[in-house]
């Protein structure tokens, strides 16, 4: 115990001597010195149009290693001082793409709950054409405890889903059960909020004139 209280007194830096390193960084740095609503400006075109998609790799692949690749998002990394400032600015300023509900679940739990709160947009892509006792359902979420959508994202301001059903012989459901479906999607998506989206449903396997909007 001793051992490690004494690397940490040498090697680490106290929150004190974080903020006065932070104090000499501001007036050494031009980018820093700038006003906030020109900072702003910046950070926006580097962090924004950008569509998140939530993906989780299968267990049974191998990990294998990437190499690095350079990105606008990597700013955030550049110091304390602008992490600081741009942390949430992902998380608002972009569209999540969704192919499961699940995948909303999995997000969630790795993330903070100022970052749910900052996301702003969401996108559904949804694939019913598999068995409906799957935990990739809308069902399962509500089951989890997931009431709505927004109860989880509290920031949401607009959602959009595209839903694909295609009917097998063993499930019986019709066009009718689509439209029905559609609406305890919309209802779940956006909760007791007036929210900017819309559910597009596909029934079949020919979209044409088969599209249910609600």
């Amino acid at each position: 115990m001793e051992d490690n209280a004494a690397s940490t007194t040498t090697y680490g830096r106290s929150k004190a001597s974080e903020i006065v390193l932070s104090q000499r960084m501001v007036p050494k740095s031009h980018f820093l010195r700038l006003p906030g609503e020109s900072k702003n400006e910046i950070y926006a075109c580097l962090t924004d149009k950008y569509h998140l998609k939530s993906l989780r790799r299968p267990k049974r692949t191998k990990s294998i290693f990437i190499h690095p690749r350079r990105h606008r998002l990597a700013l955030l990394r550049v110091c304390r001082e602008i992490h600081a400032e741009t942390a949430l600015l992902p998380f608002k300023l972009n569209k999540f793409h969704f192919c499961s509900f699940v995948g909303i679940e999995v997000l969630c739990v790795r993330i903070t709950e100022q970052q749910r709160t900052a996301i702003q947009a969401v996108h559904l892509n949804i694939n019913l054409w598999e068995r409906p006792n799957r935990r990739y359902t809308m069902d399962a979420m509500i089951q989890n405890g997931v009431d709505t959508l927004p109860s989880l994202l509290p920031g949401l301001r607009s959602v959009n889903a595209q839903v694909i059903w295609r009917p097998t012989p063993y499930d019986g459901k019709t066009q009718a059960d689509m439209g029905r479906y559609s609406k305890k999607l919309k209802a779940w998506m956006h909760g007791d909020r007036g929210m900017s989206g819309e559910v597009i449903a596909h029934y079949g396997w020919k979209y044409s004139g088969l599209d249910v909007r609600s």
